[in-house]
């Protein structure tokens, strides 16, 4: 009885990790729809955050890391010229 319930457990676990595979490839994909496959795999270019250096895409709006905004005239006067004091 417990080696039936044992495989039951293994095949539910292998069945789950091949779900989960799956949906991360079906992610994958739809994230790079309409590039060219030589630029799924490519790293896009960054630049640090203004606020918090953490180096983010160039096309983000918000950094992850400190959820301001980085694009607009808002941001502090480090970006035009050196760090600022």
């Amino acid at each position: 009885m417990w080696r039936v319930l044992f495989e039951i457990v293994v095949i539910v676990g292998v069945l789950g990790t091949a779900f989960v595979a799956v949906v991360n490839v079906v992610r994958f994909v739809r994230q790079n729809r309409g590039k060219p496959l030589r630029a799924w795999f490519k790293a896009e270019p960054t630049r640090p955050c203004p606020y918090c250096r953490t180096p983010i895409p160039i096309s983000a709006a918000v950094c992850a890391h400190c959820r301001k905004s980085v694009s607009g005239s808002d941001l502090p006067a480090e970006t035009k010229e050196g760090p600022a004091e």
